[in-house]
C-alpha cells in the first residue's frame, strides 16, 4: 500500500472516535438584549423622572448536550443576566443547571425557575414580567430571582425580631435578645410566588401530546449558618401545562415553608405560605390574535391558625395586525387582602411595605390595585423589535403597588409611565 494512503487511513481510524464524540456533543450561545427608556410619574410628592433600565430580561447563555446510550442525553446550561446600562452581574445567576433527559423525562439540579413560575407565564407573554409594563408585582406579589428568600432564625425565648422582607439583610448575623438571626446564602422577597430558586431539584415529564407535568423542591441546605432548632426555609412547587395548536392551559401550586418567621412565646416559628393559579390562552390564527387570562390566589399563614389571603387576575392580548406591526395590551387586577393576623410584607405594597395602613390592619383593607398597559411593537427583523408603550397603575386608598423597575409608591398614589423598548435576540 502506498505510504501516503496508509498514513491517511491510520489518521482517519484514530480520528473517527473523536469526530463521533464531537458530533454527539453540542454547545450553543444564545441570548437577548433589551433596553427600556421611560418617563415616569409616581404620584403626588414624587418627582417625575426619566429612566433607562435593563428590564430584567436581558441575558446571555451557554448550553450543551451530549448523546448517551439508550436514548438518554446529558445537558447543562449556564445563563447570566446582562445589563447594557453597566451594572455588574454574576455568572450563572439565571436558569442554570445540569441534568439527564430521555424517555423518562428530564431531571436536573441547579438554579432554575420553580414549576409554579413555569406554569404561569405563557398566558401573558410576550409581556415581560418586569419593566414598566410587567404585571408580576400585581399578579405574583413582586418578583424574586436567585433566591429561596427569608431568614433562618435560631430558637429563643426572647427573640426581638425574626423576619426581613423585600430583600433586606440588615439583621444578618445580628444578635436580638440573645438570639442570632441568620440570612440565607441568597436573599430576596420572602413573599413572592414568582421565583427562581437556587439549590433546586426539578423534574419534568415527557411531552404527552402537548401535556407536561413539572415538580421542583429546594434542598435543605438552602439556609446557611443555622444552629440547632433554627427555621430553615424551603419550597416545593408543582405545575402542569398543555400546549397544543391554538390552545394553551396551565396550572400551578406552590408551598413555602419557613420563608417567614413569627415570634411566639416559645421562640421562633416558621410560617407556611401557599398559592395556586390557573391560566389559559387561545390564538385566533385567522386574525393573528392571542387572548390570555390568569387567576391566582395567595395565602399567607399567621400564628394562632389565622391567614391572610389575596386574589388577582389578568387579561392579555397580543394582536399581530399584519406585516411588522403588533399591538399588545393587558388589564390586571389585585384584589383587597382579607383574613386576619399581623401585616404581611408586600401584599398591597413593595420594597418591604406592610399590608394596608401603617397599623398593619389586613382584614377587608382597601389595598387592591388595577393596571392598564398598551404597547405597539414594530419588528425590524425576526430578531429585532422596537416598541412604544403607555402604562397606568391605580392604587386603592391603602395600596402600595408600584410599576416594575420603579421605586416604592406612596400609599394610595397612582402611577403611570410611557416610553420605548429596543429588543434584540440572538
Amino acid at each position: 500500500m502506498d505510504k501516503k494512503v496508509m498514513t491517511l487511513a491510520v489518521a482517519a481510524a484514530v480520528g473517527a472516535p473523536a469526530l463521533a464524540h464531537a458530533q454527539a456533543s453540542t454547545v450553543q450561545i444564545y441570548g437577548s438584549v433589551r433596553a427600556e427608556w421611560s418617563v415616569r410619574d409616581e404620584g403626588t410628592a414624587r418627582n417625575k423622572y426619566n429612566q433607562l433600565v435593563n428590564p430584567g430580561s436581558s441575558y446571555i447563555g451557554f448550553k450543551g448536550e451530549e448523546k448517551l446510550a439508550g436514548g438518554m442525553s446529558a445537558w447543562f446550561q449556564c445563563e447570566s443576566t446582562i445589563d447594557v446600562g453597566g451594572a455588574g452581574t454574576a455568572l450563572c445567576m439565571r436558569n442554570s443547571a445540569v441534568g439527564l433527559k430521555g424517555g423518562f423525562g428530564n431531571v436536573f439540579f441547579g438554579n432554575w425557575d420553580a414549576a409554579y413560575k413555569l406554569s404561569s407565564g405563557s398566558s401573558y407573554r410576550p409581556f415581560d414580567t418586569t419593566g414598566a409594563t410587567g404585571p408580576a408585582a400585581i399578579l405574583h406579589n413582586e418578583t424574586s430571582g436567585n433566591s429561596i428568600a427569608g431568614t433562618a432564625t435560631t430558637a429563643a425565648t426572647a427573640l426581638v425580631s425574626t423576619v426581613q422582607v423585600g430583600g433586606s439583610t440588615v439583621l444578618q448575623g445580628a444578635t436580638q435578645g440573645g438570639a442570632t438571626v441568620f440570612a440565607n446564602t441568597s436573599t430576596g422577597n420572602a413573599t413572592s410566588f414568582h421565583r427562581r430558586s437556587n439549590n433546586l431539584i426539578s423534574y419534568q415529564t415527557p411531552n404527552w401530546n402537548g401535556l407536561t407535568l413539572m415538580g421542583s423542591i429546594t434542598a435543605k441546605n438552602a439556609g446557611t449558618g443555622t444552629g440547632a432548632g433554627a427555621v430553615v426555609p424551603n419550597l416545593w412547587s408543582l405545575g402542569a401545562t398543555y400546549n397544543n395548536g391554538p390552545i394553551y392551559v396551565g396550572a400551578g401550586y406552590e408551598k413555602h415553608k419557613g420563608m417567614r418567621v413569627a415570634t411566639v412565646a416559645t421562640g421562633s416559628q416558621g410560617l407556611d405560605d401557599k398559592a395556586w393559579n390557573i391560566n389559559a390562552a387561545y390564538t385566533f390564527a385567522s386574525v393573528g390574535f392571542k387572548l390570555g387570562a390568569i387567576y391566582e390566589r395567595l395565602d399567607y399563614s399567621q400564628v394562632a391558625g389565622l391567614s391572610t389571603k389575596r386574589n388577582a387576575y389578568g387579561f392579555f392580548g397580543d394582536w399581530k395586525i399584519g406585516g411588522p406591526h403588533t399591538l399588545r395590551m393587558h388589564y390586571t387586577v389585585a384584589g383587597d387582602s382579607s383574613g386576619g393576623g399581623a401585616a404581611v410584607g408586600r401584599i398591597g405594597g413593595s420594597s418591604g411595605a406592610a399590608v394596608g395602613t401603617a397599623t398593619g390592619a389586613v382584614a377587608n383593607t382597601d389595598n387592591g390595585a388595577k393596571m392598564y398597559a398598551l404597547q405597539y411593537a414594530y419588528a425590524l427583523s425576526k430578531r429585532t423589535e422596537v416598541n412604544v408603550f403607555y402604562v397606568r397603575l391605580d392604587n386603592d386608598a391603602a395600596a402600595l403597588y408600584r410599576l416594575q423597575s420603579g421605586s416604592t409608591a406612596n400609599t394610595g398614589q397612582d402611577q403611570n409611565a410611557y416610553g420605548m423598548q429596543l429588543r434584540h435576540t440572538f
